[in-house]
């Protein structure tokens, strides 16, 4: 059994969503002076790779405390793209070209290579794209190696709106997908923060 990473990690270094709080990690105790160790953390419920829940975007949306754990652990499969240009754009026809994979599954992890600014550059679901994986009823969690399933800059937020008013969570910011095999089993649970409209997790792939 191989277990592989697909997190990314939090430092100093990360660079938080346009917008968003920086990341500030800090040395509360150290081992010369205290003899243990101990850090503050403070970064948003939204850095790094975490999970996004209705209560994020929508009013009256439900948070991640509502929905059940099983969602977070299970089998799952990766769709790979393949390389994409900077700030492409993934069509509901690109995702039908693979929809053998979407039969039968509940978590779906997509995988893009792209070269340019994470955030500017990354790409974006078409609306139309959007509404597709929310239709796919079966399935009930979503991940991505990208910031945003919107276009950076649009701040209205539709792709966010389609896939959370179906109660489809989403995964963003993941990496390492394009070294999994098709199937695998993925766990990614969200830090137990209360109210939580999003979290990060520990994303993890066994195989």
């Amino acid at each position: 059994m191989k277990f592989q990473d697909l997190t990314r990690e939090i430092s100093n270094e990360s660079l938080p969503f346009p917008g968003d709080p920086p990341v500030l990690l800090t040395s509360e105790a150290d081992w010369e002076h205290d003899r243990f160790r101990l850090r503050n953390l403070s970064f948003s419920s939204h850095q790094g790779t975490h999970v996004d829940a209705p209560a994020h975007v929508l009013e009256r949306g439900a948070y991640l405390k509502d929905f059940p754990l099983e969602i977070f652990s299970g089998p799952a499969r990766v769709l790979k793209l393949g390389k994409m240009g900077p700030k492409s754009a993934v069509t509901r026809e690109m995702l039908t070209m693979f929809e053998g994979i979407f039969e039968g599954c509940e978590r779906l992890l997509i995988s893009a290579q792209w070269r340019g600014n994470y955030f500017e550059d990354s790409p974006f679901f078409t609306q139309e794209a959007a509404r597709w994986l929310a239709s796919r009823s079966q399935l009930l969690l979503l991940g991505f190696d990208w910031p945003s399933p919107d276009e950076f800059g649009d701040e209205d937020l539709p792709n966010h709106r389609i896939l959370l008013s179906k109660s489809l969570l989403f995964i963003e910011n993941l990496t390492n997908l394009e070294t999994l095999p098709q199937r695998f089993h993925l766990t990614a649970f969200p830090l137990s923060l209360r109210d939580a409209e999003g979290a990060p997790v520990r994303a993890v792939a066994q195989f």
